[in-house]
């Protein structure tokens, strides 16, 4: 994990994520890394889950839907 304090940027390489297509899951995604800037995803958050899981064993949260977070996955 990269996180950067001073300028709210974080980074996660091999997140569990998920190809979503018409809103629905069609599949897993291997070899992912997410980065953004914590306030401008949290500003412009787009839903937010109902049933909060831990995640990482350190933070207890609900599924976030984000429109401003930087994807990259590995090719093929």
């Amino acid at each position: 994990m990269i996180n950067r304090v001073d300028e709210h940027v974080f980074a996660f390489i091999r997140v569990k994520s998920y190809n979503v297509e018409n809103g629905e899951i069609v599949g897993g995604v291997k070899d992912t890394m997410i980065a953004g800037n914590v306030y401008q995803v949290l500003k412009e958050l787009l839903g937010v889950g109902q049933e909060a899981r831990w995640v990482g064993g350190i933070l207890q949260t609900p599924p976030l839907y984000c429109s401003r977070v930087s994807v990259a996955i590995k090719g093929s």
